[in-house]
């Protein structure tokens, strides 16, 4: 078992737990096991025993308060945002690298807590300091405080994010509803910018991608959303080809690995033939993300009208091959309600720590698909 200090990125332990299958790791400040197989925490038989025997006094003497998954208050047609924000705050990728990979610098962070809660917390930690061990039982009679139970589970307003996103993106500003998709590339584009540090080579140049389209950053954004799209561009007569490899950060429903002729006024020039020749141009999914998002095109804006079509997806076991060996599980559904292209509704289905789906509002025209990669540290073969 390897020990994890506070800040100290996981890279070094993912690297320990591949090569001497040591896949247990202890953060040193929560005292909690960390499982990279498994990608979540763990907990010993034991201590899970001592919690469930705890809890049954809990009920036993008070009534058991059950925190409810948080919502987002709706601040003036910001479903949009409310349901992208779900979809990334349930992703366990963005979970590991801002609260394990990375750990959470109280230090640093700039978040508010509120009055209420802070206030409590203290007063917690002040019980806890004068209370004996022989006032154990009368202290879990007590139950949890009604005041925290009931705040922890309060909507959240994300004003924050959204004053943020106005001075990032003017174009959101104002209270008009805009698209999911949009916000969702905005804000992949706002982690990236604010957290990525400057990979410089020799004669400072700063470059963001490698000749084959991988990403020198290791933002949370690029390392798990980005992938490469692999272009070819052979001749026809004498089969010279040339390549070429595009990041991207979301995969639109398209149909790759179609040749396409390129012919009479379209033709291209040929080093080895030293003519203009006939040539065919393919697209290939070259390198797939540990996060794909499929944005399914709902909205028809040449006609104003919404694309009705059902359409069907995997829920687990998303295989795919011939590009990867990769295999994806659903892990968020943004969906679009309503019939106009320019208003609507915005909701979310997320999937939780224990596989439980949770509805965020009404749900009905699928949008946005959200595929997490199964074992993200493990090589693709093929």
């Amino acid at each position: 078992m390897q020990e994890i200090e506070d800040g100290e990125d996981d890279g070094s332990f993912m690297a320990h737990a591949i090569l001497h299958s040591h896949n247990i790791a202890m953060m040193e400040r929560k005292k909690q096991l960390y499982c990279a197989s498994c990608r979540d925490f763990i907990y010993p038989d034991a201590a899970v025993g001592d919690r469930r025997r705890r809890k049954r006094q809990i009920r036993g003497a008070v009534s058991y308060h059950k925190l409810l998954q948080r919502g987002l208050v709706n601040m003036g047609n910001t479903c949009f945002m409310s349901a992208v924000l779900q979809a990334l705050a349930h992703n366990p990728m963005l979970q590991h690298y801002f609260f394990v990979a990375k750990s959470h610098d109280t230090t640093i962070c700039q978040q508010q807590r509120q009055r209420l809660l802070s206030k409590r917390q203290e007063q917690l930690k002040t019980e806890k300091e004068t209370e004996s061990s022989n006032d154990e039982e009368q202290h879990t009679k007590r139950g949890p405080d009604p005041a925290i139970t009931t705040l922890m589970a309060s909507p959240i307003a994300p004003q924050g994010i959204l004053e943020a996103m106005w001075n990032a993106f003017p174009s959101f500003i104002g209270t008009a509803q805009h698209d999911a998709h949009e916000l969702l590339i905005a804000l992949l584009g706002g982690l990236h910018s604010h957290t990525h540090p400057r990979v410089f080579l020799h004669g400072g140049a700063s470059p963001r991608y490698t000749p084959r389209g991988h990403s020198l950053c290791d933002c949370a954004v690029h390392q798990h959303f980005s992938g490469v799209l692999r272009s070819e561009l052979a001749c026809g007569n004498c089969d010279n080809a040339s390549h070429k490899f595009d990041p991207f950060l979301d995969s639109l429903v398209r149909q790759f690995a179609v040749e396409e002729e390129l012919r009479g006024s379209n033709q291209v020039y040929c080093v080895r033939c030293s003519n203009y020749q006939t040539h065919y141009k393919s697209l290939n999914l070259h390198t797939l993300p540990n996060v794909l998002v499929f944005h399914i095109r709902r909205l028809d804006f040449y006609r104003q009208q919404k694309l009705k079509q059902t359409v069907q997806f995997p829920l687990t076991g998303l295989n795919m091959r011939p590009f990867t060996s990769y295999v994806y599980d659903l892990m968020a559904v943004v969906n679009h309600h309503g019939e106009s292209v320019n208003g609507g509704h915005y909701t979310s289905y997320v999937r939780d720590e224990v596989q439980r789906w949770i509805l965020f509002d009404d749900v009905e025209r699928t949008y946005l698909l959200y595929y997490v990669r199964r074992n993200p540290f493990i090589a693709a073969v093929g």
